[in-house]
């Protein structure tokens, strides 16, 4: 019963947001680790500003491989430490994955 009605839930939360970037971080599961507001909680970091701190193509890199990318910039390794859960690897299309850069950067989609 409980999967079911988190499953309505999660159809309701991406239905009324009107942005598909939107979406794609709700039904990811981003909001899992980085919340429904991007403030970040326990299990990840904020990702409020974050246009402030990734460039474009950067940001599209590191959700192609998260791991691998971590694994050649130096930055991410305090967030390693803080939050030992990795970040996981997401199989989405390329369109997908866009749309999820552009609502992160706080573009419109």
């Amino acid at each position: 019963m409980w999967v079911c009605g988190g499953a309505l839930l999660l159809l309701a939360c991406t239905a009324c947001s009107g942005s598909q970037g939107r979406n794609v971080y709700v039904a990811s599961g981003c909001v899992r680790c980085h919340g429904t507001d991007l403030a970040g909680g326990a299990l990840g970091p904020s990702l409020k500003d974050v246009e402030a701190r990734w460039p474009r193509d950067e940001l599209v890199r590191f959700l192609e491989s998260p791991s691998d990318y971590a694994a050649q910039d130096g930055r991410l390794g305090a967030l390693e430490k803080r939050y030992p859960m990795p970040m996981p690897r997401f199989a989405m299309r390329e369109e997908t994955r866009q749309e999820l850069v552009e609502f992160l950067l706080g573009r419109p989609d």
